[in-house]
């Protein structure tokens, strides 16, 4: 057969020639004739096409083995988990500014009053300020103290961790914390009975925005509490008996969340 010919480059047609080139240098020790009609054309065509199919699957196959030549979404999402990488969803913008309180601005406190102390922020709502008519919310809390003459600002958040800022001005300024375009939304439903074994998918649109984050709570029917579940996009090497589930987005503004790990 012709040992010339690069392989990786032939189209199903070019297969065939190939195929049929083999075939007549074999033929002809013995004086055959072989031309591409009748049955025998039909089988070399037929090779052709699947020799031609077989390279590109395993073409296909061997490119996305690979982190660095894998273009398929899940594939490339599989290569990172296993290195530990975790795609983000969409970032929300930042409010960047100050908050001040002035402490002067106060009646002169009596001389039993060791420390003044100014909220401001709640968590549920979250505070809220607007720029330029777009809404920002935060979930800290700031506390502007003045005990005796020393006066600081204290930052807490949600997550537990807290900021001290001291000052030696009655005029404490603060840059904003965490202030996001960004709002909470809580949906709530009932699972469906589902075959063991299998998964049931959760569908929902996102119409003119975007996900920046997503937590997962369920309860079992028998059970008072919520167990938080982990948000994961990759099947691969995940433990049946976790508390996980598969969150994907389809579509641009579709997404879904697939049920069974567990539950």
């Amino acid at each position: 057969m012709p040992t010339d010919t690069n392989l990786s480059k032939l189209t199903p047609e070019e297969f065939a020639n190939f195929f049929m080139e083999g075939l007549k240098q074999e033929f002809s020790t013995y004086e055959l004739q072989v031309n591409k009609v009748g049955f025998l054309g039909y089988l070399i065509n037929m090779l052709g096409n699947i020799t031609y199919d077989a390279k590109i699957y395993k073409d296909m196959l061997f490119k996305e083995a690979f982190p660095a030549t894998a273009q398929q979404d899940d594939n490339i999402y599989l290569h990172g988990s296993i290195y530990g990488y975790k795609p983000n969803l969409a970032t929300p913008a930042l409010a960047y500014g100050t908050i001040s309180f002035d402490f002067s601005l106060l009646p002169t406190p009596s001389s039993s009053v060791i420390r003044q102390d100014v909220v401001f922020g709640v968590r549920s709502p979250m505070t809220q300020i607007a720029v330029d008519n777009v809404v920002f919310s935060s979930n800290s809390i700031y506390t502007f103290v003045k005990e005796k003459e020393a006066c600081r600002t204290v930052v807490s958040r949600a997550d537990g961790t807290v900021s001290t800022y001291p000052s030696s001005h009655q005029l404490l300024t603060v840059d904003f914390d965490n202030f996001k375009q960004e709002r909470p939304e809580i949906v709530e439903f009932v699972l469906p009975n589902y075959n063991y074994g299998s998964y049931y998918t959760y569908t929902f649109t996102v119409d003119g925005e975007y996900i920046s984050d997503i937590h997962v709570f369920i309860k079992m029917p028998d059970d008072t509490r919520y167990v938080e579940y982990d948000v994961v996009k990759v099947k691969y090497l995940i433990d049946p008996s976790a508390n996980t589930v598969f969150f994907n987005q389809t579509a641009s503004n579709t997404y879904t969340i697939e049920f069974g790990s567990g539950i």
